[in-house]
């Protein structure tokens, strides 16, 4: 038993040894593999990443150069005369600023300066324009009573703005019926309108000067203005006609009439004058 023993005691340890043998040949051959391996890959590695850094560097090189070549373009593109408009520009914002500052400062020190009593009375001139400001029932009365126009206003104001003259002509039988007067040099035009019926007579009668007794109404038939509310601005009288588009023209004295004849005894015409002043002195007055 005892051989026995020593015997298997021996051949485990033999064989121990030998593991032990292997175990280091196999941790050697993994330690160059693995070293090996590992070599491969950190030489891949360090290649790859300096490859992507060329990449990035040379990418950011352009960029940065392409960056500074437009700089450098738009530096030399700008000309004495932008910096002199640039120099100006912040010349007058400098001095725009002084000036606010200066307001502002002023501004302050009036305010500083304000005392109570100095407020005292800028309420009171509020409190005097408020009241001013008021408007009573009766003030409104004063104003539309001073408004107040009368016929007389309206016939005054549309004399002076039209430059108008009216003359009732009444027939009894004259050659002539004197109607206006004439100042200075005027532009005219003249229409007439039947309130009471002619005598039915075949003579005419018709409007205008000395020079020309037909030139502002045309000579028209007694047997033509029968019929009152007739408007006369030619031979052919009737409720509608057209207002007269042409002027005459008449200088001072030639002073403007109506003609008639003995067979012209009754009937009444108003005559409504319109002119318009060409001389300072120009006018026309119904006589």
């Amino acid at each position: 038993m005892k051989y026995l023993n020593r015997s298997y005691d021996g051949k485990v340890a033999s064989d121990l040894v030998i593991v032990q043998s292997d175990v280091k040949t196999i941790q050697s051959d993994l330690i160059g593999i693995i070293g090996s391996d590992l070599t491969v890959i950190l030489s891949n590695l360090v290649a790859d990443v300096q490859s992507d850094l060329n990449v990035v560097l040379s990418n950011l090189v352009a960029d940065i150069q392409s960056d500074v070549n437009s700089l450098a373009s738009d530096i030399i593109a700008t000309t004495n005369s932008d910096i002199v408009v640039i120099q100006s520009n912040l010349t007058v914002a400098k001095s725009d600023i002084v000036t606010v500052l200066s307001n502002i400062t002023s501004f302050r020190s009036d305010i500083i300066a304000t005392t109570d009593s100095d407020i005292v009375v800028l309420q009171s001139d509020l409190t005097k324009t408020r009241s001013d400001m008021l408007i009573t029932h009766s003030d409104v009365k004063v104003v539309i009573s001073d408004l107040t126009i009368t016929k007389s206003d309206l016939a005054a104001l549309m004399n002076a703005t039209n430059r108008f003259a009216l003359k009732s002509i009444t027939y009894n039988g004259s050659v002539s019926y004197a109607a206006f007067t004439v100042t200075g040099c005027v532009a005219v035009k003249c229409i007439g309108y039947v309130t009471t019926a002619l005598t039915n007579h075949a003579d005419a009668t018709s409007v205008g000067t000395a020079t020309s007794v037909a030139g502002l109404v045309a000579a028209t038939a007694g047997t033509a203005m029968q019929t009152v509310g007739q408007v006369w601005v030619d031979n052919a009288p009737s409720k509608f006609e057209v207002f007269p588009s042409g002027y005459s023209v008449i200088g001072n004295g030639e002073d403007i009439a109506v003609v008639g004849t003995a067979n012209l005894a009754a009937g009444v015409v108003s005559l409504y004058l319109f002119y318009i002043p060409l001389s300072a002195d120009g006018a026309v007055v119904a006589v």
